[in-house]
């Protein structure tokens, strides 16, 4: 097994990728969740590609951690991550809507497909941000500073090209008028598609191929919406479900989109493309704080913060510090280190 020097020699080999030390694990994204070790979050399901890390304490002292990718086409972590950071925002998203006498709503924006804004190039990803910009712009300055706030997830569709779906906070604006805008500001691309936020009826839903008159008229829209479903009267708030139902509707269907997420030829050497973005107000009012982007607190042993340092799988030594965080070995020089205790039996 090699030693503490030639593990932290993977820093400055040449024959070596560079492994960048860090708190954070971003190394597929800026929403990575990998402060505790692979297989150890509660109930997580298993990654089925997951990533090698080295902690590294100031003892010298180092242990290679398995942990989950994060990434969205990753189907457990997808999920998971759906269930543990969507679903609690869009809970906070219609308990805010709420507040302000709103319902939260979904908006889906396309363009043709010839227009460049549809396209997965850099050029294209600039284009699609300034036709959002400009669209929210004119929202904002019509009804108020904070009178459009939302998260954004983009969905590559089968067809090659882009478009995007919003979780809105808003006020109701016609949409008729929001179509026209939209097609203003994007060369006359399609109209804006605008439903309101809710659950399935789970008695009477009619199914994939009914209209969608007749599907609104099987949606349960809680508070300030209709709160029942038309059909068969059913209403949650006196049948038990709660907005965490409604939730968990939203969050599925935004974890289909964002389980399509593509690498972008531009982005390739930098990782992936991120599929989901929010605005400042969302960010502020549903966005829970995430408690792995803390600075790293002192150790108790070594009484300085360990660093983190991502560790490609055809890098130097990487067979080696697999093994090791697979048999859950320490690399220390011959000696335990107290940094991390051996498990009870």
């Amino acid at each position: 097994m090699a030693d503490v020097a030639e593990v932290l020699s993977l820093r400055t080999d040449p024959g070596a990728a560079e492994a960048v030390p860090t708190s954070l694990v971003t190394q597929y994204g800026t929403n990575a969740h990998k402060s505790r070790p692979y297989g150890q979050a509660k109930k997580r399901p298993e990654c089925p590609d997951p990533v090698l890390f080295v902690e590294g304490c100031g003892h010298g002292a180092l242990k290679p951690w398995l942990r989950p990718c994060d990434r969205w086409v990753c189907t457990p972590c997808c999920n998971w991550r759906v269930e543990t950071e969507i679903t609690p925002e869009i809970v906070k998203g219609i308990e805010w809507a709420r507040r302000k006498n709103q319902t939260l709503k979904f908006y889906t924006f396309t363009w043709k497909a010839k227009d460049e804004a549809a396209g997965t190039t850099r050029d294209a990803a600039a284009r699609r941000r300034k036709d959002v910009a400009h669209f929210v712009q004119q929202i904002r300055r019509e009804n108020g500073r904070d009178s459009f706030e939302y998260l954004r997830v983009t969905e590559n569709h089968k067809s090659g090209k882009i478009h995007l779906h919003m979780l809105v906070s808003a006020p109701y604006l016609p949409q008729a008028e929001l179509s026209q805008q939209w097609v203003k500001n994007t060369r006359g691309a399609f109209r804006v598609n605008v439903t309101s936020v809710g659950m399935k009826c789970p008695n009477c839903w009619p199914g994939k191929k009914a209209t969608q008159a007749e599907k609104n008229k099987h949606m349960i829209v809680p508070f300030p919406g209709k709160g029942l479903c038309e059909s068969c009267g059913l209403e949650p708030a006196r049948d038990g479900f709660t907005d965490q139902d409604v939730a968990k509707a939203a969050a599925k269907e935004l974890g289909k989109y964002l389980s399509k997420s593509v690498p972008v030829s531009y982005l390739l050497r930098k990782g992936r493309r991120q599929p989901i973005a929010r605005s400042k107000g969302w960010l502020r009012e549903c966005k829970p704080k995430d408690p792995d982007q803390d600075p790293e607190p002192p150790c108790n042993s070594c009484h300085v913060p360990h660093t983190h340092r991502a560790v490609w799988k055809n890098e130097f030594l990487a067979e080696h510090l697999l093994a090791s965080a697979i048999a859950g070995e320490i690399l220390s020089q011959g000696k335990p280190c107290e940094c991390w205790p051996a498990a009870p039996g």
